[in-house]
């Protein structure tokens, strides 16, 4: 197979601005303990080895909403319904524009990470090379921003 890294696996704390608010109004601890966790039902460990990188120690949150998409936490971050754990590169551009906000400056990284995967044959053909080549140039951009 060839593969092309993309990005690593690099995950943060987010929520909305009624959450920057609140958390700017207590300690982290009392702030995770007291809010939903949005859990990603494929990635159980996140939380705890987030809070273990952020110094935390074990946070027993007062609710855990399992959810079995990154789509769907990244909603329910923008909603309110809690506080969730998101790839830095897929709200980035959110955490700019204000519509996130990071909760800690804390980042879980893990050895693991994204890559585009294809036949060795396939690589040669002139849209699968455009098109490594496109979305090199889009994280590229992402990154310089």
């Amino acid at each position: 197979m060839h593969v092309t890294p993309l990005f690593s696996d690099e995950m943060v704390a987010v929520g909305n601005s009624a959450m920057r608010d609140r958390f700017a109004s207590m300690s982290a601890e009392e702030a995770f303990a007291s809010s939903s966790l949005l859990v990603h039902t494929l990635r159980l460990d996140d939380w705890p080895d987030w809070f273990e990188v952020a110094g935390l120690g074990e946070v027993i949150p007062s609710h855990r909403v399992p959810l079995d998409d990154m789509s769907l936490i990244y909603q329910g971050v923008l909603d309110g319904m809690g506080v969730g754990l998101s790839q830095r590169r897929y709200v980035q551009q959110d955490v700019a524009d204000g519509k996130m906000y990071l909760l800690s400056p804390a980042v879980l990284k893990r050895q693991r990470g994204f890559h585009l995967v294809c036949l060795p044959e396939t690589v040669r053909k002139p849209a699968v090379q455009a098109f490594i080549a496109w979305i090199n140039a889009r994280l590229q951009d992402d990154a310089n921003r």
